[in-house]
């Protein structure tokens, strides 16, 4: 617990933490394999943190064969840093830990939505499977590949 607190600490100030280097090493993988493929990211927490500098450190060409999906994310996605970004949070009184990374909020606001917390979702709601995301990850999951029929 507390080195995850760490970690997500020194990936808000934009450090190259140890999950950056395996998320590029996951994105040469699929892209050795699939040049001109399309790679559908999910994160969740801190994980959106480890993406976010991964994208932030890695091949520019490749930024646009990246859609993110970012489920209560501790940080969010640049601009221009993939293809696209979708973050999904809980109402602040739900879930804080979205709302710790102020300057990404502000860019971000036009691909971030605010859920209401469904009912039987926990009073923290910031579960990767709570019941409030599952729409929204089925949803765009399904998109995501409707699009590469």
């Amino acid at each position: 617990m507390i080195s995850d607190c760490v970690e997500s600490g020194l990936g808000l100030c934009y450090r190259a933490t140890p999950p950056v280097r395996v998320n590029h090493e996951t994105f040469n993988k699929f892209f050795d394999e699939y040049p001109r493929g399309e790679y559908f990211q999910i994160c969740h927490s801190q994980g959106a943190i480890n993406v976010r500098n991964a994208l932030l450190s890695y091949d520019e060409k490749l930024h646009e064969q990246i859609t993110v999906l970012a489920i209560a994310p501790a940080a969010y996605m640049y601009a221009g840093s993939c293809k696209e970004a979708y973050h999904y949070r809980a109402e602040a009184w739900r879930d804080p830990i979205p709302y710790i990374d102020v300057g990404g909020l502000i860019r971000s606001k036009r691909d971030t939505v605010t859920l209401n917390s469904c009912p039987g979702a926990a009073f923290h709601d910031h579960s990767f499977q709570s019941p409030t995301y599952k729409k929204v990850k089925i949803d765009h999951i399904n998109s995501f590949l409707k699009d590469k029929r």
